[in-house]
């Protein structure tokens, strides 16, 4: 015992929780190249409508971020390796901005992100909405290894945009 207790000091023989927050994207990543018997989420409409000009990496106040703009965009999933692995317990934060949410018609945006079988996180907010960062924070529930597919949705009526800023593993 004192052995291992004396290794772990010492950096080996243990596991390491990151104590700073590591990122699981590069918004460089994203991938629209998904069929849509690929794509994990169950409200894909029949029809997308979905102009490549209307997503991409951005940087919006200093800030890398991923951006859809749903006025040419009503549906997209987005696909990238995990960047990083995640235990059971971890904590998970994620920033995502969107802008005043608006429609001709009282609607319901869907976003939400999915990791290997598992949805992390996801959140149906009503349209119209105030301009809103969402910032959660929360503990993973499974393990999962780096590299496993991580997938962006967003589910959006009306012209609006959103920005994906933020998902990373670790730090408080």
């Amino acid at each position: 015992m004192g052995t291992s207790l004396a290794l772990c000091v010492l950096g080996a023989g243990c596991s390491s929780v990151p104590t700073e927050p590591v990122s699981l994207v590069d918004h460089s990543l994203w991938s629209t190249n998904l069929e849509a018997s690929e794509d994990p989420f169950d409200d894909r409409p029949q029809e997308v409508t979905c102009s490549e000009l209307s997503y991409g990496q951005e940087t919006t106040g200093g800030e890398e971020n991923f951006e859809v703009d749903t006025t040419r965009c009503d549906y997209l999933t987005v696909a990238q390796p995990s960047l990083a692995p995640v235990a059971v317990g971890d904590t998970l934060h994620l920033r995502l901005w969107h802008f005043d949410l608006t429609a001709e018609e009282p609607a319901e945006a869907h976003a939400a992100l999915r990791l290997g079988d598992e949805v992390l996180w996801e959140e149906r907010i009503a349209i119209p909405n105030d301009a809103t960062l969402l910032n959660p924070t929360w503990e993973a529930e499974h393990d999962f290894e780096e590299g496993e597919p991580l997938y962006f949705h967003l589910h959006n009526h009306g012209q609006n945009s959103w920005n994906l800023i933020e998902l990373t593993v670790g730090g408080s």
